[in-house]
């Protein structure tokens, strides 16, 4: 499958703290800002090694550390700008990232954090050659309150033609066991009016309140776009039939992460993930890293494993590669644009 390589990619789901390398991350610990105990610096240095060999418990371990690692501007910057260039480096010609904003005390507001992301990928889109755009995450274990006031931030933010450029939508995301997501119908429908795309993370558990959430929020037209989708195939009677039918009719895409599925368990192996019920059903999907940094993968990965999963060949790339396109934050000018460059 080497020739996928003369393809240009398109990321259109990768969490920018979760992206951030195993090579950034050892940048980062040899700074002042870690503020790490030597003991955890050498049991993290230790976990990085094992790269695809990490346990889930290991991945969840760097998490913890992203946290601690992102306390400063200088270090958000430094992450963003590295997150780009290694995604340009792996032929991704157009990038979606996205992230939650948050308050570190003493040290920045969400508004900063959203600037010094926006300045970062500026400087790296000249760097790269690349395009990025940027979705503002909505972390649903943080409660209503918190959604509402970065929505006020990102409102405020998109006055800036500059900002309304590059912030192309909201994504709705974190533990999906927190929360439930039918708290979150207003500030869907207030993201609605703000005219940005929508990105919410569906179905990433088998339990029936992730399908009546999925259910309202479809019935409502509420997502451009399902993250993960893991369960969504997987009861097919009643209700939830209808869900499937739902999604099939609109040709709602998927954004598909093999990788983390499994790391994470919600998924066996790769001969039962469910992107080959969909390929199968000619949906529209996105192959996509999730985390790539955490889970020691590329997008180029991503689609051999794409490839092999669905026993694909390099026909079956350039489809999924327009479907990406097609499904991506992109205006129809720059659309247009991209299927030349690959087509």
């Amino acid at each position: 499958m080497y020739l996928i390589f003369f393809f240009f990619f398109q990321e259109l789901h990768a969490h920018l703290s979760g992206s951030i390398s195993d090579e950034t991350i050892l940048k980062l610990l040899g700074t002042k800002d870690a503020s790490l105990s030597e003991d955890i610096i050498e049991e993290m240095k230790s976990i990085l090694k094992m790269k695809d060999k990490r346990s889930l418990e290991e991945c969840f371990k760097i998490f913890s550390l992203l946290h601690t690692l992102t306390n400063s501007i200088s270090n958000i910057k430094t992450c963003t700008y590295d997150v780009i260039k290694e995604f340009s480096e792996d032929n991704v010609w157009y990038l979606e990232l996205r992230s939650t904003p948050k308050n570190v005390i003493g040290s920045y507001t969400k508004e900063d954090y959203i600037k010094a992301v926006l300045e970062t990928v500026r400087e790296a889109e000249k760097s790269f050659g690349i395009i990025v755009r940027i979705l503002i995450s909505i972390d649903r274990s943080r409660g209503v309150e918190d959604a509402w006031d970065t929505l006020k931030i990102v409102k405020e933010l998109r006055n800036n033609v500059v900002y309304k450029k590059y912030i192309r939508g909201i994504d709705v995301s974190g533990n999906p066991s927190k929360e439930s997501l039918l708290e979150y119908l207003p500030i869907l429908r207030e993201v609605r009016e703000m005219e940005l795309k929508l990105a919410v993370h569906l179905l990433e558990l088998c339990e029936s309140v992730a399908f009546e959430e999925a259910a309202e929020i479809f019935s409502e037209g509420l997502v451009d776009r399902i993250g993960h989708g893991t369960f969504l195939n997987q009861k097919l009677s009643g209700k939830t039939s209808h869900l499937v039918n739902v999604v099939l009719e609109r040709k709602i895409p998927l954004e598909i992460c093999i990788t983390s599925n499994i790391k994470c368990g919600t998924v066996k192996d790769l001969a039962s993930h469910h992107v080959n019920w969909w390929k199968n059903k000619d949906h529209p999907i996105a192959i996509c890293t999730d985390d790539k940094g955490v889970f020691s993968t590329t997008l180029s990965d991503e689609i051999c494993l794409y490839c092999k999963a669905v026993d694909g060949d390099i026909q079956d790339v350039m489809d999924m590669i327009s479907t990406s396109i097609e499904a991506s934050f992109l205006d129809e000018n720059e659309k247009a644009g991209f299927k030349t460059a690959n087509f």
